[in-house]
C-alpha cells in the first residue's frame, strides 16, 4: 500500500525547478498586493500557480493511480487533504479572529465574514462572484479572504481531476481521457472567451479549467517531450529557455487586467509551462541553475503557507494602522513571511509527515479532515455571530450603525414600531409601520446607499407619527442625484430604478410623500480612502443639465398623480471616513490624516450647484419641497463629524445612528409643513402615545 504521506513528486530532481516557479509567482503576488508600484501585474503569479498544480497534481498521483477507481479517488483526497487543509484551517480561524477584533461592521466588510466562511468549504470563489465585486475593486482588498478564491478554483478542479487522470493510467483507455481533457480545456478557454474580463471569468472554474488542465497535459506528455528536448542543441534549449522567461517577466509587467483571464493570461501559462519542460529536462540551462538554486526554492517551498498569510496581513493592516507607506509595506512583507515560516514548521510539514496518520485507512483521513474542517468553520461562524461582544471597535455601539436605532429613539419608540423587509429587483424594500398608533398617508424613499442611510430616522419618524413608510434601496444605484444622467448607471441599476417607478405607479394615493435623497455633492473622499477624479467644468454643467432634464421627464407622472415630492438639500460632507479612524488601533492611519472639520463657507460653495438645480426642479413641480438638514447638522462656523462627542457620521458623507436622530425634528416638521400645504389630505396620528414633537 502507497503511504498517503509521501513526497509530492515521484521524478526527484526533474521537477526541483518547480519550487523555483512557486517562487517567483508567490513573490510577484505578494509585490502586486503589497503596492501595485513594485509589479504592475504581479496578480498573474496566480496563474503561474494554477499551471504548476495541475503539472505537480497529475505527478503527485501517478504513484497511487492504480487498482481501483474508489480506492485511487480516497487515497488522492487523502493526500490533498493532508497537503492543503491543516495550513488553511489555521489560517482562516485566526484571521476570522483577528478580523472580528479589528474589523468594523460597514458596507465594506459585509461580504468579509461569508467569504471567510465559504473558504473553509472551497466555495469563496462562488460568493465573490455573486457579489459583484471584480478582484481590483477596492470592497475586495478591505476583505482578508479574498485571496481564497484562488484555492476554491483548484479545489474545484479537484472534483474532476480523478477521473480523468485513472483513465489515463488505464493504457487502454488513455486516449478517451486525452480526448476529454483536451475537450474540458477547449471548451474552458471559449467560457473564458465568451464572459473576457468579466467577474465570473476570473473567479470560477469554467474559465479556468484550462489553466490547471494543460499543465495536467504537459505532465501526460512527458513521455513525449522529455527525450525531445534532452537531444535538443543546447543553444537552441537555451534560447528558447530565455524566449519563454522573457515572455513570463513581461506578462507580470504589462498585462491588461481589464481582459483577464483571456487573452492575458495565455502568455503567463504557456511560457511557465515551457520552462517547467524544458529546466525538467536540461539540468545545464541557465534557467534551471536559477530555479534550483536553494535561496529560490525555498520561497517556493513555503509559497503556500507565504500565500495564505501575506493577504490577511496586508488587509488587516490596511484596516488598522495603514500599509500605504513604504516602511508598513516592508512591515507587511516581513510578518508575511514570519508567519509563513512559523505555518510551514509548525502546520504544513508536521501534517504532511503526521505518522498518526500514516497507516490509517485513506477513507477515514478524508472523513476526519472535512469533520475537523466543519468544526472549524462552526468556531469561525460563532467569531462572527459574537462579533459585538468581541470587536474591539467602539463603532460596535448604537450610535453608529445608520440602519438601527440609538437609545434616545428606541425610548421614543411608543407606538410599537413594525419593520419588514423583502428582496427588490436586487435590492430591497424595507417598510415601516406602526402597531399603536397608525396614522393616514405614506412616504417613499427611493434611492441608493444615502437613502438607505436615513433608515434609522425613518424609522423613528414611523415611531412618532404613525405615518407607513417605504424604503425601496439599492447600493451603488443613485436615483436624481443631479449630477450624472438618470439613465448613466449600470443596468441592474436601471431595472431597479424601472420597477421602483412602477411599484410608485401602483401604490401611489394623492397627498402621499415621495422623498428622494442622493449624494448631490462630489465626495471629498470614499470609504476606501480614495479620492474621486475630478470632471472639467464643461462636461460637469453638461452632464448635470441632462440630469435636470432626466429628472424633470420622470418624475412628471408622480406629479400628476398629486403626489408631494421632497428634495433632500446636500448635507455637510468630510474628507475622513470616521469609522475607519474612530479607534486607537486605527487612529493614526494615514487615511485618517488631516482635519476632521471642515469650513462650513466652503461646504456652502460646494453645494450652490446642487441647490440651484434643486431650485429649478422645485420651481417647475409646484407640489416639491426641499428639505436642508445642512443647518441642524452645521450649526457653527466651522462643521465638524462629531456632536457632543458623538458621531453625526459614520463615514465621510453617510450620516451614523446618532446623525440620524438629530434630524428626526427637522424631518417630522418638513413633513408637517407639507401636509399641511396639501389641504389636509393625510392624517397624522394624535395618539397621545405618541412622543413630545410630534406633530
Amino acid at each position: 500500500m502507497t503511504s498517503i504521506v509521501s513526497k509530492e513528486s515521484p521524478h526527484g530532481e526533474y521537477f526541483l525547478s518547480v519550487d523555483g516557479l512557486r517562487a517567483i509567482a508567490v513573490i510577484s503576488v505578494i509585490l502586486y498586493h503589497v503596492n501595485e508600484r513594485w509589479m504592475p501585474a504581479g496578480f498573474i503569479g496566480v496563474d503561474i500557480f494554477f499551471a504548476i498544480s495541475g503539472f505537480v497534481v497529475a505527478a503527485a498521483s501517478t504513484a497511487i493511480a492504480r487498482g481501483k477507481f474508489y480506492d485511487f479517488v480516497v487515497a488522492f483526497y487523502a493526500r490533498r487533504i493532508l497537503r492543503i487543509v491543516p495550513a488553511l484551517l489555521v489560517c482562516l480561524l485566526l484571521t476570522s479572529w483577528l478580523a472580528t477584533l479589528f474589523i468594523p461592521s460597514a458596507w465594506l466588510s459585509d461580504l468579509n465574514s461569508k467569504t471567510g466562511l465559504a473558504a473553509f468549504f472551497g466555495v469563496s470563489n462562488f460568493l465573490l462572484a455573486a457579489g459583484a465585486n471584480d478582484y481590483f475593486s477596492p470592497k475586495t482588498e478591505f476583505n482578508p479572504f479574498t485571496h481564497t478564491w484562488s484555492l476554491g478554483v483548484e479545489e474545484q478542479f479537484y472534483i474532476i481531476f480523478p477521473l480523468i487522470y485513472f483513465l489515463w493510467v488505464g493504457k487502454a483507455r488513455r486516449l478517451a481521457a486525452v480526448l476529454l481533457l483536451c475537450a474540458l480545456a477547449v471548451l474552458s478557454i471559449w467560457v473564458a472567451y465568451m464572459w473576457g474580463g468579466s467577474v465570473r471569468a476570473f473567479y470560477l472554474i469554467p474559465a479556468r479549467f484550462w489553466e490547471l488542465a494543460f499543465g495536467v497535459l504537459l505532465y501526460m506528455s512527458i513521455g513525449k517531450w522529455r527525450p525531445w528536448l534532452e537531444r535538443l542543441p543546447r543553444p537552441v534549449a537555451e534560447a528558447a529557455s530565455l524566449m519563454f522567461s522573457f515572455g513570463l517577466v513581461a506578462s507580470l509587467i504589462f498585462a491588461d487586467a481589464t481582459r483577464f483571464p483571456f487573452p492575458w493570461a495565455i502568455a503567463p501559462v504557456v511560457c511557465t509551462l515551457g520552462i517547467i519542460a524544458l529546466t525538467a529536462a536540461r539540468s545545464e540551462l541557465i534557467a534551471t541553475h536559477f530555479l534550483r538554486r536553494t535561496e529560490t526554492r525555498w520561497f517556493g517551498k513555503v509559497s503556500y503557507s507565504l500565500y495564505l498569510w501575506h493577504w490577511p496581513i496586508i488587509v488587516l493592516m490596511r484596516w488598522t494602522i495603514g500599509v500605504d507607506q513604504v516602511w508598513q509595506q516592508i512591515v507587511a512583507i516581513a510578518l508575511s513571511l514570519f508567519f509563513a515560516v512559523a505555518s510551514y514548521r509548525l502546520v504544513e510539514t508536521p501534517f504532511r509527515n503526521l505518522k498518526l496518520v500514516s497507516h490509517w485507512p485513506r477513507g477515514r483521513v478524508v472523513v476526519v479532515g472535512l469533520l475537523i474542517a466543519t468544526v472549524c468553520s462552526g468556531a469561525s461562524a460563532a467569531m462572527t455571530l459574537a462579533k459585538r461582544s468581541l470587536t474591539l471597535s467602539v463603532t460596535k455601539g448604537r450610535d453608529w450603525n445608520p440602519e438601527k436605532l440609538n437609545f434616545e429613539a428606541e425610548k421614543d419608540n411608543r407606538c410599537g414600531l413594525l419593520a419588514s423587509s423583502t428582496p427588490f429587483e436586487g435590492g430591497f424594500l424595507n417598510r415601516y409601520s406602526t402597531e399603536n398608533c397608525p396614522a393616514g398617508g405614506k412616504v417613499f424613499v427611493i434611492g441608493d446607499s444615502h437613502a438607505v442611510g436615513y433608515s434609522a430616522m425613518l424609522q423613528s419618524f414611523v415611531s412618532r407619527t404613525g405615518m407607513r413608510v417605504d424604503l425601496l434601496g439599492k447600493g451603488g444605484c443613485s436615483l436624481f442625484n443631479l449630477r450624472t444622467p438618470h439613465d448613466s448607471g449600470s443596468k441592474e441599476c436601471r431595472e431597479f430604478s424601472k420597477a421602483a417607478f412602477m411599484y410608485l405607479a401602483a401604490e401611489i394615493r394623492p397627498g402621499d410623500i415621495v422623498f428622494l435623497p442622493a449624494l448631490r455633492v462630489q465626495r471629498l473622499r470614499d470609504q476606501w480612502g480614495g479620492a474621486n477624479p475630478q470632471i472639467d467644468t464643461e462636461k460637469r454643467e453638461r452632464l448635470r443639465r441632462q440630469a435636470i432634464d432626466d429628472a424633470k421627464k420622470e418624475l412628471a407622472d408622480i406629479s400628476q398623480k398629486g403626489a408631494l415630492i421632497l428634495w433632500e438639500a446636500p448635507k455637510p460632507i468630510y474628507k475622513v471616513p470616521l469609522f475607519r479612524c474612530a479607534d486607537w488601533f486605527n487612529e493614526r492611519n494615514p487615511v485618517c490624516s488631516g482635519e476632521q472639520a471642515m469650513d462650513r463657507e466652503e461646504l456652502m460653495n460646494l453645494r450652490r450647484p446642487a441647490m440651484e438645480a434643486v431650485a429649478e426642479l422645485v420651481g417647475d413641480f409646484k407640489n416639491s419641497f426641499v428639505w436642508d438638514p445642512f443647518p441642524v447638522l452645521c450649526p457653527n462656523a466651522n462643521c465638524a463629524p462629531y456632536m457632543k462627542g458623538r458621531p453625526l457620521y459614520f463615514d465621510g458623507d453617510h450620516l451614523s445612528s446618532y446623525g440620524n436622530y438629530v434630524l428626526v425634528d427637522s424631518f417630522s416638521e418638513k413633513i408637517g409643513e407639507m401636509v399641511g400645504a396639501s389641504g389636509g389630505g393625510l392624517k397624522i396620528s394624535d395618539n397621545k402615545k405618541a412622543p413630545e414633537g410630534a406633530f
